[in-house]
């Protein structure tokens, strides 16, 4: 929810409320679901290597590590690729659920360097 600007947050919007009034006045397969049933959203705060706090993040449960990066790479300007996230001294996978991490979600940024001509190594390793 923190990273949707635009025409994706008005999409999302429209998605919510029509999902809302589908749910309103119906039984059964379609019956509203209590506030406890849903995961609640997470704070996750992110720290450097130093242990300075750049950024705390509200993120619902169910968000991935990869959710984690586009939200700092709006925020930071920093790259998706160039983002390393740690937690507990581990990387973590950019297909890790958030809500298997353990309270405090306390996660270290590390920036990965830009190395010039990557690209043309990567093309070349592939060949």
């Amino acid at each position: 929810r923190a990273c949707l600007f635009g025409r994706q947050a008005r999409r999302h919007a429209h998605v919510r409320l029509l999902a809302r009034a589908l749910l309103i006045g119906r039984t059964g397969l379609f019956a509203r679901r209590s506030m406890g049933d849903a995961p609640p959203d997470l704070v996750i705060d992110i720290v450097s290597e130093a242990g300075d706090s750049i950024v705390s993040l509200p993120m619902p449960a169910m968000s991935t590590v990869e959710a984690v990066k586009r939200c700092i790479q709006h925020t930071r300007s920093l790259p998706f690729f160039r983002q390393e996230l740690r937690y507990c001294g581990g990387v973590l996978d950019d297909r890790c659920v958030l809500a298997s991490l353990s309270s405090p979600r306390v996660l270290t940024l590390l920036q990965l360097p830009h190395l010039p001509g990557g690209g043309e190594r990567l093309l070349e390793a592939a060949r």
